[in-house]
Formats: C-alpha cells, sequence, structure tokens
C-alpha cells in the first residue's frame, strides 16, 4: 500500500509505504499509521502487484487495517483477486459532505488503477 495524505487545501502532509505481501507486520503498521492520521484529512492509497495475501499476516492484523481502509472510505479494503490493482481517494474525518470518494481496481494483466475526481479546496481554515 502507497500511501499520501494531504490537507484539505491539497497540500502534502505525509507519505507511506506498506508492503503487505512481504512483511507479515505491514497489515498492523498500515492499520496504525490510519488511525494515528491526524482528523479532516485526504488520504490517497494505491496497490499494483499483490495485496491479497498479507505474507503470514494475523487475521487480527488484516482485519485492523481493513477497518482502517473502510473508515476511510473503502468499499473493498483489498483487491478481489491475486496480483490485481487497487486504489481508493479516501478521507480520514466525518464523511457526511464527501461526495468525491472513490475506490477502482482492475486485474493484474490490465494494468494501474486509475482515479480522476475533482475534490473541492476549502480555503480559510486548512491544515
Amino acid at each position: 500500500y502507497n500511501v499520501v495524505v494531504l490537507n484539505r487545501g491539497g497540500s502534502f502532509i505525509d507519505s507511506a509505504v506498506f508492503d503487505t505481501h512481504a512483511s507479515s507486520t505491514a497489515d498492523d503498521e498500515l492499520g496504525a499509521y490510519i488511525d494515528g492520521l491526524q482528523e479532516n484529512v485526504i488520504v490517497l492509497i494505491a496497490v499494483a502487484d499483490e495485496a491479497t495475501y498479507g505474507n503470514h499476516a494475523s487475521e487480527e492484523d488484516k482485519m485492523g487495517a481493513n477497518l482502517q481502509l473502510i473508515s476511510l472510505g473503502a468499499k473493498h479494503p483489498r483487491p478481489a483477486e491475486y496480483r490485481a490493482s487497487w486504489a481508493l481517494v479516501g478521507y480520514k474525518g466525518p464523511h457526511d459532505d464527501v461526495e468525491w470518494i472513490r475506490q477502482v481496481q482492475a486485474p493484474a494483466s490490465q494494468g494501474p488503477s486509475e482515479i480522476s475526481v475533482q475534490i473541492p479546496k476549502i480555503t480559510g481554515s486548512c491544515m
């Protein structure tokens, strides 16, 4: 999982990478990272190659990461098949007026998942 975090004004806050295929702790680390993000931030996530298996991660760790991804707006927090690509434009915070959350995925043979969405810029009290 490649993660980029932006404030509501679109400015970069942070980025992180969680290799859930190679590391048995990456699922837990991904869940903890999302949980630790400040509220009211845009979260961009992309996966390529393999994120379904989770190299010997416990089911509890996978569930924790899945619940955190769902909290950002993911409908299906894992690619549906082996080596598929997956992408999310999510939001950490209340989803009441957030209509731009998107998730896409593509089979391995069809290349990367791409999302195009316009996010209204919030001016004034941006973080």
